[in-house]
């Protein structure tokens, strides 16, 4: 069976039933631009093949949707569909039992984290902030209280470009704290900077000096970037890092 076929199948069915067809709904809820849904259900992007596991496996989890959702029904083993979000699938169970959390249905068992619309440049690209969220990411109050954070103060966005390769990679949905502002040497920031938003480590040297450090190897390719006191004034700090998943 073609998979990457029948999880586009499934996603125009989600669209469909829960949306009424309107796919710009689906992108406010799910986070994904129009660009990035048309490719998921396009038969002729990566000749057919761009709907694959680990973007499958994201939205449902961006969703809320069970593990495996886009998959359901092509596997021949039942077992294979016995890992769901939130415990076990019974047999005789049907998909529909789990009904998909839209915004307008968060519970006190979950709360929901705003995507912004600009990407965290970890390559080097300018992008800028615009102050209205295109869609909202879904998490258990479990991970937030596991991380001491308040869903109000989180916010996420999408990295671009691999300097920070070692820890996150291009395309990567990127969690960070606002209340947390405040440089703290060897930790990940969103940092407005003056060619755009950068997702960069910071750190300090010893005359005091700040360093926007690139987790990737490659020096030459993605240097660090020294910043002077002077120059210190042009940053503002949005968030510390919290968390990242596949994007």
């Amino acid at each position: 069976m073609d998979m990457h076929l029948y999880r586009r199948k499934r996603l125009q069915t989600l669209i469909d039933d829960q949306f009424k067809g309107d796919r710009r709904r689906f992108c406010d809820a799910s986070g994904l631009s129009e660009s990035r849904l048309a490719q998921l259900l396009s038969g002729s992007y990566r000749e057919g093949k761009g709907f694959g596991e680990k973007a499958a496996r994201t939205l449902e989890m961006t969703l809320q949707l069970p593990t495996l959702y886009f998959d359901l029904g092509a596997a021949t083993n039942p077992t294979d569909l016995s890992t769901l979000r939130g415990g076990t699938m019974e047999m005789g169970q049907r998909e529909g039992d789990f009904p998909f959390l839209t915004t307008d249905q968060f519970t006190t068992e979950s709360c929901h984290i705003e995507i912004w619309p600009a990407k965290g440049s970890c390559g080097g690209g300018a992008s800028n902030i615009d102050s209205s969220p295109k869609g909202h990411l879904v998490k258990e109050t479990a991970f937030f209280k596991k991380r001491g954070l308040n869903p109000s103060d989180a916010f996420a966005l999408y990295a671009d470009g691999n300097s920070m390769a070692n820890f996150i990679v291009d395309g990567d949905l990127v969690i960070f704290n606002k209340a947390k502002t405040e440089p703290v040497s060897g930790e990940i920031f969103a940092i407005e900077h003056p060619d755009g938003l950068r997702v960069k480590r910071l750190r300090r040297k010893i005359n005091g000096m700040w360093i926007l450090e690139n987790d990737s190897p490659d020096k030459q390719k993605y240097p660090d970037e020294e910043i002077s006191q002077e120059n210190s004034k042009m940053l503002k700090i949005r968030g510390q890092f919290v968390f990242r998943q596949g994007g």
